[in-house]
């Protein structure tokens, strides 16, 4: 400890003093057999350079005055992960060691060891680290995305997440940024990894989940969705609270039951108008919430650029017209959407403006999935109940 204490001190990495190193062999099992306590040490060979190959990174040379004798047999018994690992690794014969770059510094002390043994060396590769895409360093757990189960709950696509991580530190041959499992496997080469570290960008990975959600089917968006709610419903998420999401049981559940109460062609609709505006499940409120809760309308976001009378009259007109449809189908909607562009003609209103009081006493939000689509949905009675002052 002392000496460890000194290196430390004069701003040197801690290593063995060699106190023992050239001890003879016969004073050595002397003080053995008189029961003092000892370590097993692998003796580094002096002034020589230690050259180690790294597959993505090719030769790395090392001074071997800078490597230390160290322990690989404890005063206990039990060896060090130093031995362990390269004695394991040769016995179940490992053709390739894939780490951390953290172990590089490690690398010359396994070749020594090879080399005493006289076995042949797998072939080694350092992965590179991943870094906060903020704060550059190596990303760890109190950054809150290594627990598995937060890209579930969030409601990130399996797929996506798999194909984002395949591009840390590594590109495809031909630059794709979207492929799947398969096509990962046949292009794949351990060599084709970058020395450098890859930054985990969170929107990256919200593009290219949003990609894959754009590709499902609407039969399947719908299955992973019921999938997701019913998890999410019947499950704690047990990680870091703070990088969770923000929906409630009740929320899931909510959902759940409105989407069961939908036929199918609803189902297919709802689909259609959500699967390319959301990057993750967790996005569907508040984009949605407007199906499953009593909207509480914001009357600075319902009053823009026309009086309140004027926007109060023109809601009074699409009530009625909403009144006066007697099958409530997405066809006679739509005809009602080309009637109301047609109004904002009459009134000497921008299009955006006509649909805007609308949008807003429907949704209670500026923003909302298409609005005749929508209002389908919800269905007659809902949607008049919305309108009413």
């Amino acid at each position: 400890s002392e000496v460890r204490e000194k290196d430390q001190k004069e701003g040197r990495s801690p290593m063995y003093d060699k106190t023992c190193r050239n001890l003879d062999p016969i004073e050595a099992k002397k003080r053995v057999d008189s029961g003092e306590s000892f370590v097993v040490r692998m003796k580094v060979p002096e002034n020589q350079k230690i050259v180690v190959n790294d597959l993505i990174r090719g030769d790395i040379e090392f001074d071997s005055n800078t490597v230390d004798d160290q322990v690989i047999l404890k005063s206990d018994g039990f060896p060090t992960y130093h031995l362990a690992v390269v004695v394991d690794d040769h016995l179940m014969e490992i053709s390739h060691v894939v780490r951390g770059q953290e172990w590089i510094t490690s690398f010359p002390k396994h070749k020594v060891l090879y080399d005493y043994f006289g076995w042949e060396m797998p072939i080694f590769v350092h992965t590179p680290a991943v870094t906060n895409m903020n704060s550059g360093k190596k990303l760890s757990k109190r950054d809150g995305y290594t627990s598995v189960d937060w890209y579930r709950f969030i409601g990130y696509l399996p797929e996506a997440v798999f194909n984002f991580i395949a591009l840390l530190g590594w590109s495809h041959p031909q630059e794709k940024e979207i492929f799947d499992w398969e096509e990962y496997v046949k292009v794949f080469d351990l060599k084709d990894l970058s020395a450098g570290s890859p930054k985990f960008d969170l929107v990256k990975l919200d593009w290219m989940s949003g990609q894959y959600f754009s590709a499902l089917s609407d039969d399947d968006f719908i299955a992973k969705l019921f999938e997701w709610l019913e998890y999410c419903s019947t499950n704690e998420f047990k990680g870091a609270t703070e990088y969770i999401t923000t929906w409630t049981k009740n929320d899931y559940l909510q959902i759940k039951d409105f989407l069961m109460n939908l036929d199918d062609e609803k189902k297919k609709l709802f689909s259609e108008i959500t699967k390319t505006r959301i990057k993750k499940f967790e996005d569907l409120l508040p984009l949605n919430s407007f199906f499953i809760n009593e909207v509480e309308v914001n009357f600075d976001l319902l009053i823009k650029n026309r009086s309140k009378d004027e926007i109060m009259n023109h809601l009074n007109w699409f009530k009625d017209e909403l009144e006066n449809i007697s099958e409530w189908n997405l066809g006679n909607l739509k005809k009602l959407e080309e009637k109301t562009v047609k109004r904002a003609g009459e009134l000497s209103w921008k299009v955006g403006e006509v649909f805007h009081p609308i949008r807003v006493m429907i949704s209670g939000s500026t923003i909302s999935p298409p609005l005749f689509e929508s209002m389908y949905i919800l269905g007659k009675e809902q949607t008049t109940k919305s309108l009413k002052m």
